[in-house]
C-alpha cells in the first residue's frame, strides 16, 4: 500500500455556492412562508447583489424580493439562499426555474 496516497488529495476542490453560474435559486423570506425563485447565468453573489441593491433604488424599480422585503418589513434569507437546479442551457434553466415557481408559494 502506498501510504503517499493519505497526503495526496485527489479530486476537485468544491466550488463555494455563490460561485456558482447557471443557476436557478431559492430565496427565503425569515418571516413567513414565502420564497423567491429566480435564474441566472451569471455567478450566483452577483445575482444577490443586484436584488440587495434593488433596496436602495427608487420604488417602481424594486425586484419582487425587494418588494416583499418593503411592503412587509420582513427578513430576507440571502446567506442561506438555495441551489435548486444547475443548467448551461439558457432555455431549460427558465423551464426549470419555471417549474419551481409553479409548485412553490412565491413573494
Amino acid at each position: 500500500m502506498n501510504n503517499s496516497n493519505r497526503f495526496i488529495k485527489t479530486g476537485k476542490d468544491k466550488i463555494k455556492k455563490d460561485e456558482l453560474s447557471n443557476v436557478v435559486y431559492q430565496i427565503n423570506c425569515r418571516d413567513c412562508d414565502y420564497s423567491y425563485v429566480g435564474q441566472t447565468k451569471r455567478k450566483l453573489k452577483t445575482r444577490l447583489k443586484e436584488h440587495i441593491n434593488d433596496l436602495k433604488k427608487p420604488v417602481n424599480s424594486h425586484s419582487v424580493i425587494s418588494n416583499h422585503r418593503i411592503d412587509t418589513d420582513h427578513a430576507i434569507d440571502w446567506t442561506n439562499t438555495k441551489i435548486l437546479d444547475s443548467e448551461r442551457s439558457h432555455y431549460k434553466r427558465l423551464v426549470s426555474e419555471m417549474i419551481y415557481i409553479k409548485t412553490q408559494k412565491m413573494v
